[in-house]
Formats: structure tokens, C-alpha cells, sequence
């Protein structure tokens, strides 16, 4: 079975960059002070909203792969593969993210034990000793990594056997309590406040989220979703208005409702509860139009050069930030609290994106490049090459929709498509195996041609020129088959070159 690769959505590369901006500017809000600021440092504070973006996108994205794959009959990667590939992704640039800030930001010798520990990606698992300075952001890596691990055998979970997309929605979305009675725990003092709320149960509602995202968006693109779902594709064509929602959402996890800003109190049980779920509607409505829906303005702003280039570098930008605020620290001896907000986060910006930039081009990509090319010398000879889903463009869409690989199902499409469907391979034409799927038949096992220099290269190349005519005129007789179909009313599937008649009458619906 051949292995499939999902559409790709360029567009949300862009939000990466997006989200990775604000993360880097709500680190600043708290590095210099601004979060006691009335209002809006509350604003500014509670833009860690974009970690639960980041969370529902992962869903999103690695989750997909499984339910294209079960919905189009193809096959998704292993679990050995899947860990490999993300491990290549986020491993390297990690390790040499954190060797540097324990080896020359930590004032004393650091220990066996937290190298261990933040070699691993255990570090806030056991204790508070994953937040050295210029690490600590990577609470979330942590999370991530189990949601790598899990993904493949919540996908066996869901999506069972057979492509059943509202069974598994739902059992996706049973995540989303998870993480609420997660935090009405914490709230109630049942859980640390310090350490739980970074754990993997607290943000399972986003990957739920967008594991449901992904199964809708497959349904839809494979003409396999209830009806009710289009909305989904009717909300995402109206970017600025989900765009706006998600802004009043916002608002609300700025006000005391949500709890206080961090550093400025403890939330209680209902107060966190209530941010979480506010954070995960909002990273809904920030996604929801990027994925679904037709193409607007939106995505051709997210599609150009400096937005994805931006998404490309965003997870160096992530790393590297905090690290490059130290440096300028150091460098200027200002003290973090009297400084400016606006000019630290310019200054952390230019820093973090040149390290950003350097990580991607010395270390990230050549993994990812490493990793693919190791597959490939691993693939069966005249197999075809896998396109890796970081750095491919991918863009399958017909003008005009996002990430479609086949157009949303209309009424009657269905039976239209059983109408026309082919006879079994064993009865059908060859060439029809070129129309349909691109590729010329396959011998059967111990009956490989096997040619040499001369003589056989003639043969080959005579039998090359007369498959070529074949195919063409197979080409014309099934053109000329369509039309009579359109117009007398049936349909007759042509001869099979070369051998007995065979003729099957198909009775149209037109």
C-alpha cells in the first residue's frame, strides 16, 4: 500500500511565525515588569494564549495524516517513523538550545542530574528544575513530546478501522474535559499549582481540538462529511469576522474572570478552568479560517515570501528569544525591570531571529534533509520519492479553495461517482490504470521483462511507442464514450487491447 501524504496548508506555517511573535512579546511583558501595568499588561500577559495555538496546530497537523490515510485507503507512517521524524524536527536545534544556556547562563556547575533531565524533555516532570535560565520556555516541548507519543495510538483509538469521521470527532473532543477537570484539580488545591499545570493533561483539550479540526477537514476535502459540517468551511470564509470573535474572547481572559495575570496571584479552580477553555475557543477561531474555508486575502498575506519565511524560522525564534534578552542584559547592564517594553522586544526580536535564522539553516533543515535522505535510501528501487512534511510546498488546492484534495461533496455526487466507477483492475484496460492513477500497470511477480544492451533496448523502446499509441487511443474512446453517455443515455466501457470483447452497459442517470 502506498504511503499518502496529506495536503499541505502553507498558510499555517505563517501562524507559527504569528504565534511565536506573541509568545516572544508576552515573554518581554513579564521580563521587564510591563504586567503590572493596569489593563494592559493584562493584555499583553495573557498572550500566551499562542501556546495553546501552537498546541491545537500540532493536533491539527500531526493527526491529519492518520485520518487522510484511512479515508483515502492509503497508509500513514509507522510509529518508529513518525517518532524519528519528530524527533529530527524539534531534537537537534533543542539539544543545542539548552547545552548553551546551561553551560553559560547558569551561575553554578550544573549537575549530572538537570543535563539528564533537559536532555530528555523530563525536566518539569521532576520537580522545578526545568526552569534554568533561557530554557524555561520549553515547559511546552515537554507537552509536545507526549502528545508525540501518544499520537499514533490515539489515532488507532479514534479512527478505528474503518472512516467513520463523526465517531471519531467526538472521541476526539473527550480530551476537552479532561483538561477541565484537570484544572478545577488544580484549583481546589489537589494538584501543585507550580508544577501541574504544565503537564500534558492540562493542554489535552487543544490537542483534541485540533485531532477533531483535522478529522473534519479530511471529511470535507474527501466528500465524506455529514452535510451539517460545511459550516465549518462557511465559518473559514469569513476570516476577519472568526479573527474579531477571537479578539472579544481575548478581552475576557484579560478581565479578573480568568484569574490574574501570572506572578500577580493564583488563579482559583474556576478561574483557571475558565482560561484554558477561553484559550483553546480562541486558538479555535484563529485556526478555523486559516484551514478551512475558500481562499481570501488572509491566506494570500499568510502565503507570501517574509509571512512563511517567518513560520519557517518561528520554532528557532521560540528556542533562541529568551536567550538572546540575556545577551542583551549583558550587554547593555540595564537591569530587565527598568527597561523599555517596546524596544526589548525589538531588540529581542532582531536577536532572536538571527539565532533563529542560524538554526534553521545550520542545524533544523539539515536534520529534516538528513532524516529524508535516509528514507530514501531505504526505498525499494524505482520507488516513488516521499516529499517531507516540514519543508515541502505542497500546495494541492484548485484555485480558489484551501488545502483541498478533492472539492466538498455536493448532492448526488456520490452516486455520480459509483455510476462511473471502473470494473474491477483485474477486468480493467491497462491504459485506464495510466488515466486514472498517473502510472503505467505493474507486472505481476515472475513476470518481469528482463532486457539488455541492443536488441532489448529496441524492444523496450518499440514497446514504449506502442503503449504511448494505445493509450491515446483509449483516451479518444473513452472521450467519445462520455459523450454518449451525456446524450444517448448509456455508457460502454472499451475493449481490452488485445484481447476478447468485453462490454459492460452502464445505465445513466442524466
Amino acid at each position: 500500500m502506498t504511503r499518502t501524504k496529506s495536503p499541505r496548508l502553507p498558510a499555517l506555517d505563517a501562524l507559527r511565525g504569528i504565534g511565536a511573535s506573541a509568545v516572544v512579546a508576552g515573554h518581554v511583558t513579564f521580563a521587564t515588569g510591563a504586567v503590572g501595568i493596569p489593563y494592559w499588561g493584562y493584555w499583553f500577559s495573557r498572550l500566551e494564549v499562542f501556546v495553546s495555538v501552537f498546541f491545537v496546530l500540532s493536533g491539527f497537523v500531526l493527526y491529519r495524516p492518520y485520518a487522510h490515510a484511512l479515508a483515502t485507503g492509503g497508509k500513514a507512517d509507522s510509529v518508529g517513523r513518525h517518532l524519528w521524524r519528530r524527533f529530527l524536527r524539534i531534537g537537534p536545534a533543542y539539544w543545542l538550545t539548552a547545552a548553551v544556556c546551561l553551560w553559560l547562563l547558569v551561575d553554578k556547575p550544573v549537575d549530572l542530574m538537570t543535563w539528564a533531565i533537559h536532555m530528555t524533555f523530563t525536566q518539569f516532570y521532576v520537580g522545578l528544575g526545568g526552569f534554568q535560565p533561557g530554557i524555561g520556555q520549553a515547559w511546552s516541548l515537554t507537552v509536545e513530546v507526549i502528545f508525540y507519543l501518544l499520537d499514533p495510538f490515539m489515532a488507532a483509538a479514534t479512527l478505528g478501522r474503518k472512516w467513520r469521521p463523526r465517531r471519531a470527532a467526538l472521541l476526539c473532543l473527550l480530551l476537552v474535559p479532561v483538561t477541565v477537570g484537570w484544572a478545577l484539580a488544580i484549583g481546589m488545591g489537589k494538584l501543585n499549582v507550580f508544577i501541574h499545570p504544565l503537564w500534558f493533561p492540562a493542554y489535552a483539550g487543544c490537542f483534541g481540538v485540533g485531532m477533531a479540526l483535522a478529522t473534519i477537514h479530511v471529511a470535507l476535502r474527501t466528500g465524506t462529511a455529514p452535510r451539517s459540517w460545511k459550516i465549518i468551511d462557511d465559518i473559514g470564509s469569513a476570516p476577519w469576522a472568526c479573527w474579531a470573535f477571537a479578539l472579544g474572547l481575548f478581552a475576557i481572559t484579560a478581565t479578573p474572570v480568568a484569574g490574574p495575570p501570572g506572578g500577580l496571584g493564583i488563579a482559583t479552580g474556576s478561574e483557571y478552568a475558565v482560561r484554558l477553555v477561553l484559550y483553546l475557543a480562541v486558538a479555535s477561531c484563529l485556526i478555523v479560517p486559516v484551514a478551512f474555508g475558500h481562499k481570501t486575502k488572509l491566506h494570500t498575506f499568510l502565503e507570501t515570501i517574509p509571512m512563511r519565511w517567518l513560520g519557517t524560522v518561528s520554532y528557532g525564534l521560540f528556542l533562541w528569544h529568551p536567550f538572546a534578552m540575556h545577551l542583551i542584559d549583558e550587554i547593555s547592564g540595564v537591569p530587565p525591570f527598568g527597561r523599555d517594553p517596546l524596544g526589548m522586544y525589538i531588540l529581542a526580536m532582531a536577536g532572536g531571529l538571527v539565532l533563529a535564522a542560524i538554526s534553521w539553516y545550520c542545524i533544523e533543515r539539515p536534520a529534516i534533509n538528513w532524516g529524508r535522505s535516509r528514507s530514501s535510501s531505504k526505498r525499494p528501487v524505482g520507488g516513488k520519492p516521499e516529499q517531507d512534511d516540514r519543508t515541502q510546498s505542497g500546495d494541492l488546492r484548485p484555485e480558489g479553495s484551501v488545502g483541498f484534495s478533492q472539492p466538498i461533496s455536493q448532492p448526488g455526487a456520490e452516486e455520480e461517482q459509483r455510476r462511473w466507477q471502473e470494473p474491477e483492475p483485474a477486468d480493467r484496460p491497462a491504459q485506464l490504470d495510466l488515466v486514472l492513477t498517473g502510472h503505467a500497470p505493474t507486472k505481476e511477480p515472475g513476470h518481469e521483462e528482463h532486457h539488455h544492451s541492443g536488441n532489448g533496448q529496441a524492444h523496450a523502446d518499440q514497446t514504449a511507442d506502442e503503449y504511448e499509441r494505445q493509450t491515446a487511443e483509449y483516451i479518444e474512446t473513452l472521450t467519445a464514450e462520455a459523450v454518449t453517455s451525456r446524450y444517448v443515455g448509456r455508457a460502454t466501457v472499451p475493449r481490452q487491447h488485445g484481447s476478447e470483447q468485453h462490454e459492460s452497459q452502464r445505465t445513466s442517470t442524466h
